[in-house]
């Protein structure tokens, strides 16, 4: 589903950032029942508030896994099947 959703998103005519990349492989994983975490986290660079997002399954990175530990976690969602 990964590889799905980072394909689309490298060839689709509209731009896909991290969080729309993290919502999309969860509707694909909540249509196969299983469970997904998505976090959303800020830090700051060159003085700009910066945001990413990234979503996992255990402790399977699905999207967003580069870079993310330059993020402080403001918010965890957690979809349970």
């Amino acid at each position: 589903l990964r590889s799905a959703v980072l394909r689309f998103a490298k060839f689709s005519p509209i731009p896909t950032r991290c969080l729309a990349q993290a919502m999309a492989v969860r509707q694909l994983m909540k249509r196969r029942g299983l469970d997904t975490e998505i976090f959303l986290g800020v830090n700051k660079q060159e003085g700009k508030l910066a945001a990413h997002a990234w979503s996992k399954h255990g402790d399977l990175f699905l999207t967003g896994n580069k870079g993310y530990t330059k993020f402080t976690v403001i918010a965890r969602f957690v979809t349970l099947f």
